[in-house]
Order: structure tokens, then C-alpha cells, then sequence
């Protein structure tokens, strides 16, 4: 294991430990109560609310509601999206080279998956949480389009040093 390790670029460590980093910020997320992850996600919602509704004040009680609780899920799971992302994108570079539809990328894609169940496992044990498939979905979506990314700046990172990737 440690002669492994030794043969890893530094740029591969890099992105092993941010891959590390952002797994557990998930789990720090994923760890907060109900309330307390209500209200992480309340103030990015109320300034969406804001600037998309400037009227909101003219509509209904049952109308705001609406659109408040609209606007919350939607920046819930763009959070779920966008993080899952972020992993995917480093899990992609730390696995190996960052090339689409290649060994590799299968599983990053595999690993940002199973890591999703987890999480959402995890969720089932904390207080007026719960986990949900349809998460899981969302979050192997997010995964898949960092990879993407990966692959992509990977692929120009090599025209730019006009090297082809092996």
C-alpha cells in the first residue's frame, strides 16, 4: 500500500484529498437535524425568493408559502446536485485519468454512487431526516456531469500542452 502511494502524482493526492474533503462535508451535512439543515438552507431560499419574487409581499399568505417552499426544495436539491458535482469532478481526477467512458471514470461514477446510498443511509439515523432514492439519483447525476467536467478539462489541459492523453 505504501509503495502505491509513493507512485501517485502529487496531483493525484491533491485531488484524493480534496475527494476526502468534500466527503466529509457531505457527511457534516448530512449529519445536521432537521431544523438545523432547514435553516442552512432557508437564507440562500429567502434571497432566491427575493430577487425572483420582489412582489411576494402583495401575494397571499398560502401563495407565499407556496412559492417559498417551492424555491427551498429546488435549492436543496441543486445543493445535493452541485455537491455530488464537486465529488465527482475530484473523485474522476483521483481514480486515475480524467478521460469520459473510460475505466476509470466507471468507477468514479460507481464510487460517487455507492457514497450516495450511504449518505442517505446515514440520514435514516438522524433526527427528522430521511434518506431518499430519488437523492441518490439526483446525487449520481451531479457525480456523472463533474466527471464530465473532469474529462473535459482534462482533454483541454492536453491540447493546451498539445499532448495527446495516453
Amino acid at each position: 500500500m505504501t509503495e502505491y502511494l509513493k507512485n501517485l502524482t502529487f496531483s493525484r493526492k491533491i485531488c484524493i484529498i480534496f475527494a476526502f474533503a468534500v466527503m466529509i462535508t457531505i457527511f457534516m451535512f448530512s449529519s445536521e437535524n432537521s431544523t438545523k439543515s432547514s435553516v442552512t438552507s432557508s437564507g440562500i431560499s429567502k434571497y432566491i425568493v427575493s430577487v425572483l419574487f420582489p412582489d411576494i409581499e402583495l401575494k397571499t399568505w398560502t401563495e407565499q408559502k407556496e412559492i417559498r417552499n417551492m424555491v427551498t426544495h429546488i435549492v436543496r436539491k441543486c445543493a445535493h446536485f452541485s455537491i455530488y458535482a464537486i465529488l465527482g469532478f475530484f473523485m474522476c481526477l483521483a481514480v486515475g485519468k480524467g478521460k469520459f467512458l473510460s475505466l476509470n471514470s466507471v468507477i468514479s461514477l460507481d464510487l460517487c454512487f455507492l457514497y450516495a446510498c450511504t449518505d442517505e443511509f446515514h440520514q435514516l439515523f438522524v433526527s427528522g431526516r430521511s434518506g431518499e432514492f430519488r437523492d441518490v439519483i439526483i446525487d449520481t447525476l451531479g457525480s456523472c456531469t463533474g466527471i464530465i467536467i473532469s474529462a473535459l478539462i482534462y482533454r483541454l489541459f492536453f491540447k493546451i500542452l498539445k499532448k495527446e492523453p495516453s
